[in-house]
């Protein structure tokens, strides 16, 4: 077992440790009652989501319009599958996206596009959490008052920017050329090896693309969409739940359950942090931490009601593909 994969399952465990403990705390039996009040309109909440991620996925068709036509729905789908993989898999957000590159490339995109595209997707993505973060941060400081909160708007802005622009200059460094190191530890899956070789391709795309500034706006712009319209996810899911809260409170929750959960990407699907987060920021607005965790719950039903599907579909997309090889191969030797 690698380091990367043992480091994986210790911080899952310790999360779902985490997870269990917040249950038993505030009664497991209580929570699930609280999810089957909800009934049937607890479906509100994966059936909105569907509007973030189809925003979300078409960022990819405006980024790739300058050199490849993609279509709506191919986009969307793959971002589906990114998510799925990303959220019930331990793949400290890494392998969706590797899943997205190899969606592509089966689609006949050469792989240094695919790759470099990709890439550069996540940058704008994690870009535009910078400037929804902000707005949580912004809220909060209006919440709880300048004294209280004014340096942790400050350092948290500033960590935040670090941070995105550390990635950048990795990428302009030549990011593929690590990546692919990183993937030689997981070579063994076939979905995950797409972008071995050609590495400095990667690294040159990545600098082409970085240079059509109108479409990288308009990637940009699409992602924070995105980030925006998920606020309803959660104004959506506590009317259902039972506790109605404001658009204003939504999007604290909202952008600082997001950001919390982006730093746990080590830990697989953020167990037990996002549900932990829900009820520090809930408490901040008043919310009781049942009402919280239950919210956090909702996320979680999202997250399988949409996610399994997309693992399965994920899973016969490959091997319809090791199919094609397989007999490409078999085809080759007989010639």
């Amino acid at each position: 077992m690698s380091r990367l994969h043992l480091t994986a399952r210790i911080l899952g465990l310790l999360g779902v440790v985490l997870f269990v403990g917040l249950i038993w705390r505030e009664g497991a039996a209580e929570l699930a009652g609280g999810l089957a009040m909800a009934g049937w309109a607890l479906l509100l909440v994966p059936a909105w989501h569907l509007l973030t991620m189809t925003t979300d996925g078409l960022a990819l068709k405006i980024l790739m319009a300058p050199r490849s036509r993609l279509a709506a729905g191919t986009a969307v789908h793959l971002r589906w599958l990114q998510e799925s993989v990303n959220n019930l898999l331990p793949v400290m957000q890494i392998g969706g996206n590797l899943v997205k590159v190899a969606g592509l490339t089966r689609r006949g995109m050469a792989t240094d596009l695919a790759g470099a595209a990709v890439v550069i997707d996540v940058t704008l993505t994690v870009t535009s959490q910078i400037v929804f973060t902000l707005l949580g941060l912004v809220l909060l400081l209006v919440v709880l008052g300048p004294k209280d909160m004014a340096g942790t708007v400050l350092i948290g802005a500033l960590l935040m920017s670090l941070m995105i622009y550390g990635f950048y200059l990795v990428q302009k460094r030549g990011l593929f050329s690590l990546l692919t190191a990183l993937l030689g530890r997981i070579r063994s899956r076939a979905d995950f090896t797409v972008l071995a070789g050609g590495a400095e391709a990667l690294d040159r795309m990545i600098t082409q693309l970085y240079r059509q500034r109108a479409a990288l706006y308009g990637t940009a712009a699409m992602h924070l969409l995105a980030w925006i319209i998920g606020i309803g996810e959660v104004w959506v899911a506590m009317q259902v739940l039972g506790y109605p809260i404001g658009l204003v409170e939504a999007a604290l929750l909202e952008s600082l359950g997001r950001a919390l959960r982006t730093a746990a990407f080590a830990i697989p699907g953020a167990i037990g942090v996002q549900e932990g987060g829900f009820i520090v920021f809930g408490a901040l607005i008043g919310l009781p931490a049942d009402a919280s965790l239950l919210l956090a719950l909702a996320k979680r039903v999202r997250e399988l009601v949409l996610g399994l599907p997309g693992l399965l579909v994920w899973q016969i997309e490959s091997g319809r593909d090791w199919l094609g090889r397989a007999r490409h191969a078999r085809g080759s030797r007989t010639s």
